[in-house]
Formats: C-alpha cells, sequence, structure tokens
C-alpha cells in the first residue's frame, strides 16, 4: 500500500514536512496551480486523512493534484489516490429523533423595516442576512414581539432548531432560544454557521459576530461550549477562536483552545484591536482577518 511521500518520492515530486507554510501532520509541496517551482510550499497533504489544500487555492481534489505534480495521466492519478490509506474523522452527523418537530416561535416573516433599521445601524444588509443566513423577523406576538428570528441549520444545512433576538437594546432578556420541546436537535450541540464551513473556522460567540465575519465563522451560542461542539470544530485544520474582550470571555476562549489543542491541525486564540467583538468591530480588521485565516472563502 502507499502512502503519500511513497509516491512523491517515486516520481522525484519535491516535499517537505518542515517548514514555516507547512503545519505538523502535514506533507507540503508547490502548488501546481498558483505557485510550482517556487518553493513556497503553499499546498499541502494531511497525512492522517490525505485532504489536500493550498493556502492560496483552497481544497483540492487529490487525484488532481497528483497527476500535475507526477506528470501521470489522471487515471493513474485515480488509481494511486485510491490506493492511499486514510483514517477518518469522528463521524459527527447528526442523529435526529423520528418523533421530533421543529416548534417555530409564532409569527415569524420577511424583516419588517424596524427590523431592516436596527440591523443597518448595526452595519449590516438585512438582503445579505436573510439570502445568506436565511434571517427572518417576528413583529406583533404574543410572546416573542420583534424580534428577529435566526434559524439554526445542522451540517448540510437542515434547520433544527432557532433563536431570536430582540431589536430593543434595553430589553432585559436580548436572545430567547427554542427549549428542548421545540427544536429537533439541541443547538448547543452544533455550531451556528456550520453549513457554510469548509476547510477554516473562525470560532466566535454569537450570531451576530459570525455574520460579521462572514461564511467560515462558526459561534457556540455564547462563550459557554459542550464536548459535542468541541468535537464539531476539531473537524476543521484551521481553528481560530474569536471571543469578546472582557475577561471572562478571554478565559472562556482560552479553556477551549486547551481543548482543541490535542486535534490535528491549528489552533490559536486572537483578539480584535478595535471593538469589543466582531459584530463591533472595524470592517477593515475583519477583512484583514478573512484574508489570513479564511483564504479558501
Amino acid at each position: 500500500m502507499n502512502n503519500v511521500t511513497q509516491i512523491l518520492e517515486r516520481y522525484h515530486v519535491p516535499f517537505v514536512t518542515q517548514h514555516h507554510h507547512v503545519r505538523s501532520g502535514w506533507i507540503g509541496v508547490d502548488c501546481p496551480f498558483c505557485s510550482p517551482g517556487w518553493q513556497k510550499y503553499r499546498l499541502g497533504f494531511e497525512e492522517r486523512t490525505n485532504r489536500v489544500n493550498c493556502w492560496q487555492c483552497g481544497l483540492q481534489k487529490g487525484p488532481n493534484v497528483l497527476a500535475m505534480l507526477c506528470r501521470i495521466s489522471h487515471a493513474e492519478a485515480v488509481k494511486l489516490w485510491n490506493s492511499l490509506p486514510r483514517t477518518r474523522a469522528e463521524d459527527t452527523a447528526v442523529v435526529y429523533d423520528p418523533d421530533k418537530v421543529l416548534v417555530k416561535p409564532a409569527g415569524i416573516g420577511p424583516l419588517q423595516a424596524a427590523h431592516e433599521k436596527y440591523l443597518s445601524k448595526r452595519g449590516f444588509d438585512p438582503d445579505v442576512l436573510h439570502q445568506l443566513w436565511m434571517v427572518g423577523g417576528i413583529g406583533i406576538s404574543s410572546k416573542l414581539q420583534w424580534r428577529i428570528y435566526i434559524p439554526i441549520m445542522d451540517e448540510k444545512g437542515k434547520t433544527v432548531s432557532w433563536t431570536t433576538r430582540t431589536i430593543d437594546d434595553t430589553a432585559e432578556r436580548r436572545y430567547h432560544s427554542a427549549s428542548e420541546k421545540e427544536e429537533i436537535y439541541p443547538h448547543k450541540h452544533l455550531i451556528y454557521g456550520e453549513h457554510l464551513l469548509r476547510y477554516s473556522v473562525v470560532i466566535v460567540e454569537g450570531p451576530f459576530d459570525a455574520w460579521a465575519i462572514g461564511p467560515g465563522s462558526g459561534c457556540t451560542f455564547g462563550t459557554s461550549y459542550t464536548k459535542e461542539q468541541v468535537m464539531r470544530l476539531a473537524k476543521y485544520p484551521n481553528r481560530v477562536i474569536c471571543f469578546d474582550a472582557s475577561a471572562d470571555a478571554q478565559q472562556r476562549a482560552d479553556a477551549l483552545a486547551k481543548q482543541l489543542a490535542p486535534f490535528d491541525g491549528l489552533t490559536i486564540n486572537i483578539q480584535l484591536e478595535t471593538g469589543d467583538d466582531p459584530a463591533s468591530a472595524d470592517k477593515h480588521e475583519l477583512q484583514e482577518l478573512r484574508e489570513q485565516f479564511l483564504m479558501e472563502y
């Protein structure tokens, strides 16, 4: 049975396992698409799973990369690729109770003028939030009036729970989420935004923070987190924690980083220089964050 290094050696493809562009557990080569022969080693094969990713181009298909690196036919590359051993990541697929039905709050509809005004004041485009994150509004309601409805989806995009956020910043209870009886699957076992994740994830506290950063960001619904959320986050090789600037939030962020550190890949904790959280940070700083950590999106 082949492994990646044996194949690269057989076809005389230069590779490295120690380089500032190559993390532990990865084999680095020059990307044949963006930097052939540059000795930048931007593209890597993850030894445990054979995942292939370039820092510039993003995720790649293994046979396509092997065909170009080794200068062989695509058919031969497919045979080599299929001969590689793989260790599957722990299965975190959601298993549903067939008897559970999602119970949504009353009064959900499109975003109304009051919702749009509030979101625009916070620096968000209501149309983008509706189209990308499926956000809706609740107006007059007996229980949860004048709130933003935020559906919570699993990794495949199925809505399995929800939360709401009041547009009245003076309200005592800003967020109200589905109860155990109302949700199909516990939202604290999920990562908000996971259906939009690929290779890297910037981990934040709340949905507004995820919206501010955009696809590639996932929230844990507060600074507390569950073991189920840790295991879901561990699937992503690049993990960047970006909690609020408060001392308590940073203490929780450090604890989460320690929980994720033993898993394959990179885990770091960062603090923004502007704003108390991503939702209030300067857009230029958020763009720099995306360029540094979310290049594949």
